[in-house]
């Protein structure tokens, strides 16, 4: 059977954890050190995006590597220019009520989904 490929919306930390092959309160740490890894909370559960679970496994390949978190900072997430002004965090609303950070990654891959969608329907 052919199709589409199923993707994932979202990874419980127990999932993302699994993935790499770090303990849950591994990622909590990391979560806390690097403020671009931004899990979202529903129903008491916190959630990553697949850009989220990309990003942790980068860290960890680093981590691996032997690399500080200091300097897996530079390298993943370098700063910006000098003399710009830092982009202030979005957020919107879901349905719910929720609020989602526009710089978790989740805009990002919704948006490219989007435009797999609007690819396949034209076809």
């Amino acid at each position: 059977m052919s199709g589409p490929s199923i993707r994932r919306l979202y990874y419980s930390s127990g999932e993302i954890a699994e993935i790499a092959q770090i303990k849950p309160h591994i990622l909590n740490g990391w979560e806390s050190q690097f403020p671009q890894l931004k899990s979202v909370v529903r129903g008491g559960r916190r959630l990553f995006s697949p850009g989220d679970l990309q990003t942790v496994l980068k860290i960890k390949e680093l981590k691996d590597q032997g690399f500080s978190n200091d300097k897996i900072r530079e390298i993943l997430f370098p700063p910006k220019a000098r003399g710009s002004k830092a982009t202030p965090v979005a957020e919107i609303r879901t349905r719910d009520g929720e609020g989602v950070h526009a710089n978790s990654g989740w805009i990002a891959w919704v948006l490219g989904e989007l435009r797999d969608i609007l690819k396949a329907l034209q076809r």
